[in-house]
């Protein structure tokens, strides 16, 4: 499995990426934004996925086409590892140099990292 970061967003902000695991080229684009934690008061990256499966800007750059899903299994485990990929990517494939808890993904509802 890799990580590559193909596209910046240009006006809108967020990047897109592109999840190689094993046959599969998956595009998807990311946002992230510095948030305080209400109760312990630290500061940290939270990553949202705003596409995934798909990613014009992806595709304009390097004709990755959108991915269908052969079931939600597949989808589940794609965004799970593409999860656990931006949190070692960080801010530019830097993420194993911050402390843990830096950067956290979004993840259904839930955070990763």
């Amino acid at each position: 499995m890799s990580l590559y970061r193909a596209a910046k967003m240009g006006r809108i902000p967020g990047d897109g990426f592109i999840l190689t695991w094993g046959d599969r080229q998956i595009p998807f684009e990311s946002l992230s934004s510095q948030v305080t934690d209400p109760v312990g008061g630290e500061s940290y990256y939270s990553v949202k996925f705003t596409a995934f499966g798909v990613s014009a800007a992806v595709e304009l750059r390097t004709k990755v086409k959108s991915y269908r899903f052969g079931s939600d299994e597949e989808l589940a485990t794609a965004r799970r590892l593409a999860a656990e990929a931006l949190v070692v990517y960080g801010s530019s494939y830097n993420g194993l140099t911050y402390p843990d808890g830096e950067n956290r993904v979004e993840l259904m509802g839930s955070s990763c990292g």
